[in-house]
């Protein structure tokens, strides 16, 4: 009974990792995962959601110490994970993650495609290889597991359409990125601050000028404390081009205070 409670308690959990910035959303989601290496410390599957998330707070992170407590605090979750699966598409699809968090990028993309090839539909698979490849500068990638006409299984809510918005982005498919986050809502998709961050920064590389400042508009007024430049600023760190283009962006048409 411990082994069935820790792998379903794993699974539904995984349904919880987006909207990525909802960090009280993601905190909940760590300890589940606790509870579940606690239930059943052989299975991979408490170790890897312990390890992907811990690895987005050291990423999110304004404190650099804390950050690198963190940060190796997911580092041993991920090879722990990796231990008791070594052919688990999750676990490879986390020490990935990790690894492109650590700024390992080659290593971090090798795991990502191992874990998609072990894992090919498993969505929540799909999507940690997919954030992966998006911070990685490897968007070619990020379109390969986040195509909508990708068949993908597993409960709760995928990032799939966002990580697909943003690798449109980043491969200057303006009208594709304004299409995935313009539809996200009536798709039952994560709508996010940075969604409207990325949706503005397409229309106005699109030439729709006023779009991108209503865009903008609403994420100042829906998520007024969002760290918008230090998000844009990380998540964008291997992609100086695109990174530039969402900070002009942010500078164009930020608020008068």
């Amino acid at each position: 009974m411990p082994s069935v409670q820790a792998t379903n308690l794993a699974e539904q959990t995984r349904g919880m990792f987006f909207p990525l910035f909802d960090l009280k959303r993601q905190e909940i989601a760590l300890t589940a995962f606790r509870h579940a290496i606690d239930l059943d410390p052989d299975l991979p599957g408490g170790y890897a959601g312990a390890a992907q998330v811990l690895a987005l707070l050291a990423y999110l992170s304004n404190d650099s110490t804390r950050a690198s407590e963190l940060l190796a605090e997911a580092r041993s979750m991920a090879k722990q994970a990796l231990e008791r699966g070594p052919t688990d598409g999750w676990a490879n699809a986390a020490i990935g993650w990790t690894l492109a968090v650590e700024g390992n990028t080659h290593e971090a993309l090798r795991r990502g495609r191992m874990a998609v090839d072990l894992s090919p539909e498993d969505g929540h698979v799909l999507d940690l290889a997919g954030i992966t490849a998006l911070i990685s500068n490897d968007p070619t990638f990020a379109v390969e597991v986040t195509n909508p006409e990708r068949p993908r299984f597993g409960s709760g809510r995928f990032g799939a359409n966002s990580i697909w918005g943003a690798s449109q982005f980043m491969l200057q498919n303006y009208p594709a990125c304004i299409e995935a986050f313009t539809t996200a809502a009536e798709r039952g998709q994560p709508v996010s601050a940075p969604s409207l961050m990325m949706l503005a920064a397409a229309y106005d590389a699109n030439g729709e000028y006023e779009a991108a400042r209503l865009a903008i508009d609403e994420m100042h007024r829906t998520w007024p404390g969002f760290p918008a430049n230090n998000v844009a600023s990380r998540f964008f760190e291997h992609a100086p081009e695109t990174r530039s283009l969402v900070l002009e962006t942010l500078e164009a048409y930020k608020p008068n205070l």
